[in-house]
């Protein structure tokens, strides 16, 4: 068997999601920010592509979706979700709103999400290959995604 080869099409991605509720009953009002957060985008950032990204949108279940382009290095990457994150924070404050965090969709117990990743790949080969040198990480990546894993000296569920 030949050694996979690593070639340079890869690509990472990322997708932050969040509720923008009011302050009374906690109304979703993430629909009502996307134009202005797109119009920021486009000025502080440079780009906005509302095909591949970097991009903002409401998710019809209801969470506001902001997510990178597809980048090729972590700098670009980080920049991509931190800077589209802060613009929509900001713009729900400006309006007396709050970005919450998300973890459970409201009557979808087992559709949980929040911040999840996407690798893009150049070719079979390129996707054998990222996908077992992440097998190694699997742990890692599992604590990074659940928060206060135990209770009482128990595990909690962890999906």
């Amino acid at each position: 068997m030949l050694a996979p080869t690593f070639n340079d099409g890869h690509s990472v991605g990322l997708e932050k999601e969040f509720y923008v509720v009011n302050g009374h009953g906690g109304k979703s009002r993430g629909y009502e920010i996307i134009p202005a957060v797109e119009e920021r985008m486009r000025e502080e950032m440079g780009v906005y592509d509302s095909v591949v990204g970097p991009k903002a949108y409401n998710d019809p279940t209801g969470p506001v979706e902001v997510t990178t382009r597809p980048c090729t290095d972590l700098q670009q990457l980080t920049d991509d979700v931190t800077t589209a994150y802060t613009i929509a924070q900001e713009e729900a404050e400006a309006r007396g709103w709050y970005a919450l965090g998300m973890g459970t969709r409201p009557g979808k117990a087992y559709d949980m999400a929040g911040l999840h990743v996407h690798i893009g790949f150049a070719d079979k080969e390129e996707a054998r290959y990222v996908f077992h040198a992440l097998q190694s990480h699997v742990p890692d990546i599992m604590a990074l995604s659940t928060n206060s894993p135990s209770n009482d000296g128990k595990v909690k569920d962890i999906r």
